[in-house]
């Protein structure tokens, strides 16, 4: 059985977002639709997921599991009611609107570009420009893809399930959550920062379980050869799936793939990249706005890397970047 999305209330409304959490039985999000100018009161039910017996250890939250952080945000498993782990994670990520409150103008990128050094434009540093930026258009694929879900459009088993997606100001509850668990939080999440969210399926065999036997963790992950070898074949084909979709149907090409952070295995042996660096590609077709962020992802010469890779076939093939 799958938790429930059940749209409690319409609120005709200008406002901005609000979130707020009751983590014991269900997520409760508060979310302003630009396109429709209209809230809405989103209610996501725990207490109907399927629970499933793990070993992953991490620690222990009300409601939620805390699982881990990188540069951009942190990662939950949600808890059932009786106190067992859901099928299900929530990620949450520092970033900024992609419009400006009550309209569908593009937020003003330049402005926070023109502020931050050359030195700090090249950091990942947490908070920090390029982390959000990396942020932002991993919470638009997120988004993106949930949508196609809901509609029930075809995506790989190479990509994870969404099932929620809402982003605004953090709550209160919420931060306060997150800066008990994380000795990051605190510098990640300063009080009312914008906030991306997601709840999609939790993938229970990843690199720190060691993929539960599925495959081998111990290797060189930074070799492009050893990655590319016949005892991996199922995951190379797993990112031939994800890698053709995400360009070809939703025109992002992804980075980071080698991290062995960033994939894992379902209980039935299926690959799944859920944690991508994604960029929009190719960005002569973008926005002003959408090119000056892609531009400080990609690096230096780094789009002109991915079209000579995508023209010769072997960005479809094996993980290069």
């Amino acid at each position: 059985m799958v938790a429930s999305l059940d749209i409690i209330n319409e609120i005709p409304s200008k406002e901005d977002l609000v979130i707020a959490y009751d983590l014991r039985n269900s997520v409760i999000l508060k979310k302003k639709n630009l396109t429709e100018d209209i809230e809405y009161i989103t209610s996501i039910s725990i207490a109907d997921l399927r629970s499933e017996n793990t070993t992953f250890e991490g620690e222990q939250m009300e409601g939620m599991k805390y699982l881990g952080s990188g540069v951009g945000g942190s990662v939950y498993r949600l808890i059932n009611d009786n106190g067992t782990p859901s099928d299900k994670a929530i990620k949450i990520v520092r970033t900024f609107p992609k419009y400006k409150p009550g309209s569908d103008i593009p937020y003003n990128y330049s402005k926070l570009l023109i502020k931050t050094n050359a030195k700090d434009r090249k950091s990942y540093e947490l908070g920090g420009l390029k982390s959000m930026t990396m942020n932002r258009f991993q919470a638009d694929f997120f988004n993106e893809l949930w949508i196609r879900q809901l509609q029930e459009e075809s995506t790989p088993e190479s990509v994870p399930k969404v099932y929620q997606y809402v982003e605004g100001p953090i709550g209160n509850s919420l931060r306060e959550e997150i800066v008990n668990a994380d000795p990051e939080g605190e510098k990640k999440f300063p009080q009312g920062t914008y906030v991306a969210i997601w709840v999609m399926e939790y993938i229970p065999c990843i690199w720190s379980n060691e993929f539960c036997g599925k495959t081998e963790s111990k290797r060189n992950w930074n070799s492009i050869r050893e990655l590319n070898d016949i005892r991996y074949t199922q995951e190379n084909i797993a990112y031939n799936q994800i890698a053709t979709f995400v360009l070809d149907d939703m025109g992002y090409v992804m980075k980071d793939l080698r991290n062995p952070r960033n994939f894992g295995f379902r209980h039935n042996g299926e690959v799944v990249f859920f944690d991508p660096v994604v960029i929009p590609y190719p960005s002569q077709n973008l926005d002003t706005n959408t090119k000056l962020m892609a531009s400080l992802i990609y690096g230096y010469a780094g789009e002109n890397k991915f079209t000579a890779a995508i023209e010769n076939g072997t960005y479809y093939k094996m993980r290069l970047f």
